[in-house]
């Protein structure tokens, strides 16, 4: 029994041997691949704060600017009401009583012909326009 005993207190052993030898060089690996991405931290964090920085600037910029922005569609919808508000006035100054004083000189002829008794023949239609 004392061989049974020792016999699997060798295999034990070697299996335990077998398993260090696996062990210990993923273990080294694994100590290796941490300190690469601690390397790798290290860079990209002082490779980080210049570019937060500079986008942390382009940021301000683009807030300005989208500011102004802003500022000018809030001037040209002003200008574009002081657009209609003056056509409307040059209609209502204008327009309006210009046609109105054609309007009566239209009349005034018409009644001057009326009353001369010269009919003005309709005017000729271009050629283009004959059918």
């Amino acid at each position: 029994m004392n061989t049974l005993v020792e016999i699997s207190i060798v295999i034990v052993a070697a299996f335990t041997v077998i398993l260090m030898l696996i062990a210990i060089p993923t273990l080294i690996a694994l100590a290796k691949a941490a300190l690469e991405i601690k390397k790798l931290t290290e860079a990209v964090r002082f490779q980080m704060a210049p570019f937060t920085h500079d986008l942390a600037v382009i940021l301000t910029e683009a807030k300005k600017v989208s500011g102004s922005v802003s500022r000018q569609i809030g001037q040209v919808e002003d200008s574009m009401q002081r657009y209609k508000s003056f056509e409307n006035s040059i209609s209502v100054r204008l327009v309006k009583p210009l046609n109105d004083v054609l309007t009566l000189i239209n009349g005034f002829l018409k009644g001057l012909r009326l009353v001369t008794g010269k009919e003005t023949s309709p005017r000729k239609r271009s050629r283009r326009y004959k059918r």
